[in-house]
């Protein structure tokens, strides 16, 4: 069956994802459209690209992601590290996401949104956040809004604004006309662009919504200083309780995947858990498949939009 999928954000828990994509698989899902943020954008952009779920594990695996945080020697130091983040609004240089995944892009032939169109219409969706509008953006639908081609508007360029963490990361600055913009982390604004697939009436496949989950924060365990507070405001977004705010009909289509024991920021030791994070993906998905059946969650959202209708008049 084809399948369209939402990748949430989560930095190096994306990893998990791929053992979802490899269910999947295995369970005969073909992929169409993706769309993600941060971490998700990320697996999106590969998949569209063209990367199967046994090419991203084994990429995934052998990835050393301490490169994310590569910068300058000196800018280790604690007196450097807090002039670069209130000189260059982040820790680190988010250019290294957009060098890391631009080769990648390149071996698959895939660079450009052009690339991934059908019909005029991306098979992939990026999701940023632009501060200085207040406002999310959808690459590549919203890059005409910014007077840019949306055709020829780089993948790896619209994955690096998406996976910039605010504050870890720097920003992107987006010029355009004589107008410019602070673009960040797609999470800030629409961590789980659940809905980005929808159309009215009957889908012809389902979308499926690959969420992260952990509720311990750095200030649960009751001290509340400046860095544990910096790191639970940069993590909530990622970690918000989804089955609190999905609605309904989206929680019957989302996995949701427990991320307990690793940070989205753990660039570090990551590699350590990639095995872990896969697995955990995988058996998720597993479970979620076990209880899916499209036509009966497509009779039920019939049942709900009837419902309304009625209660409406």
């Amino acid at each position: 069956m084809k399948v369209d999928m939402v990748f949430e954000g989560g930095g190096v828990l994306g990893i998990s994802f791929v053992g979802a994509l490899a269910s999947l698989e295995k369970h005969g899902y073909e992929f169409q459209r993706c769309a993600g943020t941060s971490a998700g954008a990320i697996v999106a952009a590969l998949v569209v690209a063209g990367y199967n779920a046994d090419e991203l594990y084994k990429l995934m695996k052998s990835l050393d992601y301490s490169f994310m945080k590569s910068g300058k020697c000196y800018e280790k130091f604690p007196p450097f590290r807090g002039v670069k983040l209130l000189s260059e609004k982040g820790l680190y240089n988010g250019d290294n996401i957009e060098k890391w995944i631009t080769p990648m892009l390149e071996a698959k032939k895939v660079t450009k949104f052009k690339h991934v169109m059908k019909n005029g219409k991306s098979r992939l969706k990026i999701i940023a956040s632009d501060i200085t509008k207040r406002d999310i953006v959808i690459f590549p639908d919203d890059l005409n809004k910014y007077d840019i081609d949306p055709g020829e508007f780089e993948i790896a360029k619209a994955v690096r604004m998406s996976a910039s963490i605010p504050l870890y990361f720097t920003p992107y600055i987006l010029n355009y006309g004589t107008s410019r913009s602070c673009i960040v982390d797609g999470g800030l604004l629409s961590n789980f662009p659940i809905w980005i697939f929808d159309v009215e009436g009957v889908p012809r496949w389902p979308t499926f919504g690959l969420k992260l989950q952990d509720k311990h924060s750095k200030t649960s365990t009751g001290s509340c200083n400046f860095f544990r507070f910096v790191q639970d405001v940069i993590h909530a977004p990622l970690y918000v309780n989804g089955e609190r705010f999905i609605r309904d009909k989206d929680l019957v289509r989302t996995v949701i995947i427990d991320s307990k024991g690793i940070k989205s920021t753990d660039f570090d030791i990551a590699y350590k858990h990639a095995e872990s994070l896969y697995d955990k993906g995988y058996k998720a998905t597993e479970e979620f498949l076990g209880g899916w059946n499209f036509q009966r969650y497509v009779a039920d959202n019939r049942m709900v939009k009837t419902t309304y209708y009625l209660a409406k008049n």
